[in-house]
């Protein structure tokens, strides 16, 4: 299949690279589905409940956002304890 692509993998990168965030989320997200089994429809509504609840939570002011910045140095220090 590689040998009829008419990019090169850094080619390809590049492309990716360039899209916009949510195509790239989106192109992963199926890529690392396919290759893993998919989801099952149990799954998949069982994810979509838990979605909708935590934006409810979020919307109702029921959740506390962490910026980026400050998620990342929590998991960097527990990752060095």
């Amino acid at each position: 299949m590689i040998s009829r692509m008419s990019l090169n993998l850094e080619q390809l990168v590049g492309e990716i690279r360039a899209l916009p965030h949510e195509v790239k989320a989106e192109l992963l997200d199926r890529v690392w589905m396919d290759d893993h089994g998919g989801q099952t429809p149990a799954h998949a509504q069982a994810w979509s409940v838990t979605v909708q609840r935590r934006i409810a939570e979020i919307e109702q002011g029921g959740a506390r956002l962490i910026p980026l910045d400050e998620a990342l140095a929590q998991a960097r220090q527990r990752l060095h304890r």
